[in-house]
């Protein structure tokens, strides 16, 4: 008997989950064994399933299975993988992190502010421009030599004409040079970990008003 004519034999028998559920689209192993029952009991006597036929299809049953527990023991991984990294997250709450960001901000109009900078490499000149909201440039710092790594530039909330500057919000640009070659060079800011959030599925750092996706963290320290 034909392939086909087997299927078509069974109906909905192969297709139908126990208990009347909807179809499936999906054939289990022992669908796959039912299948193959069918065909053997049916078959003409006088021309019997091929040996090594039979061989091959308890060949891929057998690989069936094998994949499946394979797929249950890798989902049954990256669950413990995952509350082993939201357990590893929550060790940064009171931490201190430092993460790229291009805002400064002034809490009292003329008071002082610390720009964190990072560099790819040495520099003999650091150059930040601090802008307004409007994106007017209201402070140029410069600095002198500066290590790899992070440092950062004090701002004392002037502007270019020594007048306090209000407060509120600012942006800064940063860029760096050794021996006149540009150097790589980015704005950070330090703050502590308040808390961590698993609101959208995977682990966020809160620090004050700010959310943060663990791969923006540039360091992190002990207080």
């Amino acid at each position: 008997m034909s392939s086909s004519s087997v299927v078509s034999s069974l109906g909905a028998a192969a297709g139908q989950a126990p208990g009347g559920a909807p179809p499936s689209n999906q054939v289990g192993k022992d669908d796959f064994l039912r299948l193959l029952m069918a065909g053997m009991s049916q078959q003409d006597p006088s021309s019997p399933m091929d040996a090594q036929a039979f061989v091959a299809q308890l060949a891929t049953l057998a690989s069936v299975e094998q994949l499946q527990g394979a797929n249950a023991r890798l989902e049954s991984m990256l669950v413990a993988q995952a509350a082993n990294n939201q357990l590893q997250t929550a060790g940064l709450v009171g931490k201190d992190v430092t993460y790229a960001t291009d805002a400064v901000e002034l809490a009292v109009a003329g008071d002082q502010a610390t720009v964190g900078v990072r560099l790819e490499a040495d520099a003999d000149a650091v150059t930040v421009v601090v802008k307004d909201a409007r994106g007017n440039v209201v402070r140029t710092l410069r600095s002198g030599n500066m290590d790899a790594g992070i440092g950062s530039v004090k701002w004392d909330g002037m502007d270019d004409d020594g007048k306090p500057v209000p407060a509120g919000a600012y942006s800064v640009q940063v860029t760096a040079s050794k021996n006149g070659n540009n150097v790589a060079a980015e704005a950070c800011r330090t703050r502590r970990v308040d808390a961590v959030s698993y609101a959208g599925g995977f682990p966020q750092l809160v620090v004050g008003d700010t959310t943060l996706n663990l791969a923006d963290v540039l360091e992190v320290r002990a207080p």
